[in-house]
C-alpha cells in the first residue's frame, strides 16, 4: 500500500513510502520510500516540463 507522509503540525507533504500488507512480502515491509527534501515558488515551469499537464515528450496529434 502507498502510505503519505505529513508533518503534524503544518501538514506539509513530507514524503510517500510503499509497505507490504502480507501477500507476498512480510507485513509493514517497506518496498519503496520518497522524502521531500526541497520545495519552491517558482515563476516557470523547470525545463522539460510539457505545458500539456504531463513530463512526457509531446506526440504527434497530441
Amino acid at each position: 500500500r502507498e502510505e503519505l507522509i505529513f508533518d503534524a503540525k503544518t501538514y506539509r507533504f513530507l514524503g510517500w513510502r510503499g509497505t507490504a500488507t502480507g501477500d507476498t512480502l512480510p507485513a509493514a515491509t517497506t518496498t519503496a520510500d520518497v522524502a521531500v527534501t526541497k520545495t519552491a515558488t517558482v515563476d516557470a515551469l523547470p525545463a522539460g516540463v510539457s505545458t500539456s499537464g504531463h513530463t512526457c515528450p509531446d506526440t504527434p496529434g497530441d
